[in-house]
Protein backbone atom coordinates (compact mmCIF):
# COMPACT_ATOMS: atom_id res chain seq x y z
CA UNK A 1 0.00 0.00 0.00
CA UNK A 2 1.33 3.22 -1.01
CA UNK A 3 2.23 6.14 1.35
CA UNK A 4 2.96 9.95 -0.10
CA UNK A 5 5.46 12.33 1.20
CA UNK A 6 4.40 16.41 -0.17
CA UNK A 7 6.65 19.26 1.64
CA UNK A 8 4.31 19.14 4.61
CA UNK A 9 2.04 16.30 4.54
CA UNK A 10 1.99 11.78 4.83
CA UNK A 11 -0.51 10.63 3.14
CA UNK A 12 -0.66 7.00 4.42
CA UNK A 13 -3.17 4.44 5.24
CA UNK A 14 -5.63 4.91 7.97
CA UNK A 15 -4.42 2.49 11.80
CA UNK A 16 -6.58 2.24 14.86
CA UNK A 17 -4.73 5.11 16.23
CA UNK A 18 -6.11 7.49 13.77
CA UNK A 19 -9.98 6.62 14.91
CA UNK A 20 -10.57 9.78 17.45
CA UNK A 21 -8.94 12.19 15.35
CA UNK A 22 -11.05 10.93 12.49
CA UNK A 23 -14.42 10.65 14.45
CA UNK A 24 -13.93 14.56 15.83
CA UNK A 25 -12.90 15.96 12.60
CA UNK A 26 -16.21 13.79 10.59
CA UNK A 27 -18.34 14.96 13.26
CA UNK A 28 -18.03 18.56 12.33
CA UNK A 29 -20.99 19.18 10.39
CA UNK A 30 -19.24 22.09 8.29
CA UNK A 31 -16.58 19.42 7.34
CA UNK A 32 -19.39 16.82 6.12
CA UNK A 33 -21.24 19.36 4.57
CA UNK A 34 -20.88 18.76 0.69
CA UNK A 35 -19.55 15.18 1.58
CA UNK A 36 -22.37 13.73 3.39
CA UNK A 37 -26.15 14.55 4.41
CA UNK A 38 -24.63 15.46 8.13
CA UNK A 39 -21.91 14.89 10.26
CA UNK A 40 -20.93 11.43 11.31
CA UNK A 41 -21.76 9.46 14.30
CA UNK A 42 -18.63 7.48 15.82
CA UNK A 43 -20.09 4.05 14.94
CA UNK A 44 -20.79 5.68 10.96
CA UNK A 45 -16.68 6.50 11.43
CA UNK A 46 -16.01 4.05 12.47
CA UNK A 47 -17.05 1.91 9.16
CA UNK A 48 -15.70 4.34 7.12
CA UNK A 49 -12.44 3.86 8.34
CA UNK A 50 -12.55 -0.16 7.94
CA UNK A 51 -14.56 0.79 4.38
CA UNK A 52 -11.40 3.31 3.30
CA UNK A 53 -8.93 0.32 4.52
CA UNK A 54 -10.80 -2.53 2.79
CA UNK A 55 -10.90 -0.52 -0.40
CA UNK A 56 -7.20 -0.80 -0.38
CA UNK A 57 -7.23 -4.41 0.14
CA UNK A 58 -9.87 -4.60 -2.37
CA UNK A 59 -8.69 -2.32 -5.26
CA UNK A 60 -4.91 -1.87 -4.44
CA UNK A 61 -6.21 1.75 -3.93
CA UNK A 62 -8.32 4.42 -1.74
CA UNK A 63 -8.56 7.23 0.72
CA UNK A 64 -5.46 7.74 2.82
CA UNK A 65 -5.38 9.05 6.18
CA UNK A 66 -3.86 12.51 5.71
CA UNK A 67 -1.08 13.85 8.53
CA UNK A 68 0.97 16.95 9.11
CA UNK A 69 4.73 15.55 8.70
CA UNK A 70 5.98 18.27 10.88
CA UNK A 71 3.53 17.53 13.69
CA UNK A 72 2.10 13.97 12.73
CA UNK A 73 -1.51 15.15 13.23
CA UNK A 74 -4.43 13.57 11.95
CA UNK A 75 -5.82 16.42 10.11
CA UNK A 76 -8.12 14.79 7.46
CA UNK A 77 -8.88 12.17 4.72
CA UNK A 78 -7.94 12.14 1.04
CA UNK A 79 -8.03 9.59 -1.78
CA UNK A 80 -9.60 7.91 -4.56
CA UNK A 81 -13.12 5.49 -3.75
CA UNK A 82 -14.40 3.00 -6.61
CA UNK A 83 -17.23 1.52 -4.85
CA UNK A 84 -19.24 -0.94 -6.59
CA UNK A 85 -22.28 0.95 -7.71
CA UNK A 86 -20.72 4.29 -7.17
CA UNK A 87 -19.45 6.91 -10.17
CA UNK A 88 -16.27 5.65 -11.02
CA UNK A 89 -12.96 6.60 -10.29
CA UNK A 90 -13.55 9.49 -7.78
CA UNK A 91 -11.09 11.66 -5.82
CA UNK A 92 -12.03 13.15 -2.49
CA UNK A 93 -10.96 14.38 0.32
CA UNK A 94 -12.31 16.11 3.90
CA UNK A 95 -10.23 18.43 6.12
CA UNK A 96 -10.42 19.01 10.05
CA UNK A 97 -11.37 23.22 9.89
CA UNK A 98 -8.26 23.89 12.02
CA UNK A 99 -6.62 23.22 8.71
CA UNK A 100 -8.67 25.08 6.53
CA UNK A 101 -6.96 28.03 4.41
CA UNK A 102 -3.69 26.78 4.39
CA UNK A 103 -3.61 24.73 0.77
CA UNK A 104 -3.17 21.40 2.17
CA UNK A 105 -6.05 20.19 -0.05
CA UNK A 106 -4.50 21.42 -2.92
CA UNK A 107 -0.68 19.88 -2.15
CA UNK A 108 -2.55 16.75 -1.07
CA UNK A 109 -4.53 16.80 -3.92
CA UNK A 110 -1.90 17.30 -6.83
CA UNK A 111 0.16 14.77 -5.05
CA UNK A 112 -2.55 12.25 -5.52
CA UNK A 113 -3.78 13.17 -9.22
CA UNK A 114 -0.07 12.93 -9.91
CA UNK A 115 0.18 9.44 -8.60
CA UNK A 116 -3.07 8.44 -9.86
CA UNK A 117 -1.90 9.26 -13.70
CA UNK A 118 1.78 7.94 -13.08
CA UNK A 119 1.61 4.66 -11.08
CA UNK A 120 -2.16 4.13 -11.00
CA UNK A 121 -2.05 5.24 -14.98
CA UNK A 122 -5.62 6.19 -15.05
CA UNK A 123 -6.63 8.55 -17.51
CA UNK A 124 -9.28 10.32 -16.07
CA UNK A 125 -10.62 11.49 -12.52
CA UNK A 126 -13.96 11.96 -11.20
CA UNK A 127 -14.83 14.76 -8.39
CA UNK A 128 -18.38 14.68 -6.93
CA UNK A 129 -19.69 17.67 -4.43
CA UNK A 130 -22.72 16.91 -2.51
CA UNK A 131 -25.64 19.86 -3.81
Amino acid sequence: MTELLTDRLQLRIFRLDDFEAHAEITADPEVMRYIHAGPLSRVEAWWQIARYVGHWQLRGYGMWAVAERSTKRLIGHLGFLDPEGGLGFELGWALARHAWGRGYALEGTRAAVHHAFTVLERDHIACVIRP
